[in-house]
Protein backbone atom coordinates (compact mmCIF):
# COMPACT_ATOMS: atom_id res chain seq x y z
CA UNK A 1 0.00 0.00 0.00
CA UNK A 2 1.23 3.52 -0.73
CA UNK A 3 1.36 6.01 1.74
CA UNK A 4 0.03 9.45 -0.33
CA UNK A 5 -3.03 10.70 -0.60
CA UNK A 6 -4.79 8.48 -2.83
CA UNK A 7 -5.18 6.03 0.19
CA UNK A 8 -9.32 4.80 -0.41
CA UNK A 9 -10.95 3.98 3.05
CA UNK A 10 -14.19 3.69 2.95
CA UNK A 11 -15.75 2.10 6.81
CA UNK A 12 -19.31 2.87 5.61
CA UNK A 13 -19.27 6.40 7.11
CA UNK A 14 -17.66 9.59 5.75
CA UNK A 15 -18.74 11.06 2.36
CA UNK A 16 -15.73 10.83 -0.62
CA UNK A 17 -13.49 13.75 -0.75
CA UNK A 18 -10.99 13.91 -3.83
CA UNK A 19 -11.62 9.99 -4.05
CA UNK A 20 -11.19 9.41 -0.29
CA UNK A 21 -12.94 8.70 2.98
CA UNK A 22 -12.69 10.51 6.31
CA UNK A 23 -14.95 11.21 9.26
CA UNK A 24 -13.13 14.70 10.48
CA UNK A 25 -13.28 18.19 8.12
CA UNK A 26 -12.32 21.53 8.52
CA UNK A 27 -14.26 24.70 7.57
CA UNK A 28 -11.85 26.27 5.52
CA UNK A 29 -13.55 29.78 5.20
CA UNK A 30 -16.31 31.63 7.74
CA UNK A 31 -19.79 30.73 7.02
CA UNK A 32 -23.05 32.99 8.18
CA UNK A 33 -26.08 31.16 7.16
CA UNK A 34 -29.55 32.89 6.30
CA UNK A 35 -30.53 31.38 10.07
CA UNK A 36 -27.74 33.94 12.07
CA UNK A 37 -25.35 30.84 12.25
CA UNK A 38 -21.97 31.67 12.03
CA UNK A 39 -19.05 29.31 12.13
CA UNK A 40 -15.52 30.33 12.42
CA UNK A 41 -12.10 28.81 9.57
CA UNK A 42 -11.14 26.53 11.29
CA UNK A 43 -13.87 24.79 13.16
CA UNK A 44 -13.66 21.04 12.92
CA UNK A 45 -16.75 18.75 11.77
CA UNK A 46 -18.40 15.24 11.45
CA UNK A 47 -20.64 13.83 9.12
CA UNK A 48 -23.51 12.41 11.10
CA UNK A 49 -26.05 11.28 8.23
CA UNK A 50 -26.99 11.37 4.86
CA UNK A 51 -30.55 11.98 3.74
CA UNK A 52 -32.45 13.47 0.69
CA UNK A 53 -29.03 14.07 -0.90
CA UNK A 54 -27.77 16.14 1.97
CA UNK A 55 -25.09 15.37 4.56
CA UNK A 56 -25.98 15.77 8.19
CA UNK A 57 -22.84 17.78 10.36
CA UNK A 58 -22.39 18.11 13.85
CA UNK A 59 -19.80 20.73 14.09
CA UNK A 60 -17.54 20.90 16.92
CA UNK A 61 -18.34 23.69 20.09
CA UNK A 62 -16.55 26.60 19.66
CA UNK A 63 -16.85 29.64 21.62
CA UNK A 64 -16.70 31.68 18.44
CA UNK A 65 -19.65 30.29 16.87
CA UNK A 66 -23.00 31.05 17.01
CA UNK A 67 -25.30 27.81 16.17
CA UNK A 68 -28.28 29.44 15.81
CA UNK A 69 -30.26 25.82 16.51
CA UNK A 70 -28.51 25.31 19.26
CA UNK A 71 -27.01 21.73 18.48
CA UNK A 72 -24.33 22.36 16.37
CA UNK A 73 -26.19 20.40 13.35
CA UNK A 74 -26.75 21.40 9.78
CA UNK A 75 -27.61 19.73 6.58
CA UNK A 76 -25.34 20.80 3.72
CA UNK A 77 -25.22 19.02 -0.34
CA UNK A 78 -21.98 17.66 -1.44
CA UNK A 79 -21.41 20.71 -3.41
CA UNK A 80 -22.03 23.00 -0.92
CA UNK A 81 -18.98 20.95 1.51
CA UNK A 82 -16.63 20.93 -1.36
CA UNK A 83 -16.77 24.48 -1.21
CA UNK A 84 -15.99 24.86 2.45
CA UNK A 85 -13.85 22.19 3.62
CA UNK A 86 -11.25 19.98 3.49
CA UNK A 87 -10.56 16.62 5.69
CA UNK A 88 -8.96 18.17 9.25
CA UNK A 89 -5.27 17.47 9.73
CA UNK A 90 -5.06 15.49 12.10
CA UNK A 91 -7.79 13.15 10.28
CA UNK A 92 -5.20 12.82 6.91
CA UNK A 93 -1.82 12.43 9.65
CA UNK A 94 -3.87 9.61 10.77
CA UNK A 95 -4.48 7.73 7.84
CA UNK A 96 -0.47 8.30 6.71
CA UNK A 97 0.09 6.67 10.43
CA UNK A 98 -2.02 3.88 9.85
CA UNK A 99 -1.01 2.80 6.02
CA UNK A 100 2.84 3.53 7.38
CA UNK A 101 2.26 1.00 10.59
CA UNK A 102 0.62 -1.25 8.28
CA UNK A 103 3.57 -1.55 5.71
CA UNK A 104 5.68 -2.14 8.20
CA UNK A 105 4.05 -4.62 9.48
CA UNK A 106 3.69 -6.18 6.45
CA UNK A 107 7.50 -5.83 5.67
CA UNK A 108 8.62 -7.77 8.87
CA UNK A 109 5.89 -10.48 8.69
CA UNK A 110 7.41 -11.11 4.76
Amino acid sequence: MSCGLSILKNNGRGFCWYQEYYEAYEVTKEINLDDGTHIEQGTEFMEEGFENDKYTLHFSQDPRNRYTNGTGEYEFSLFALKDFSVPAKWAVDKELFECAKENIINSISN
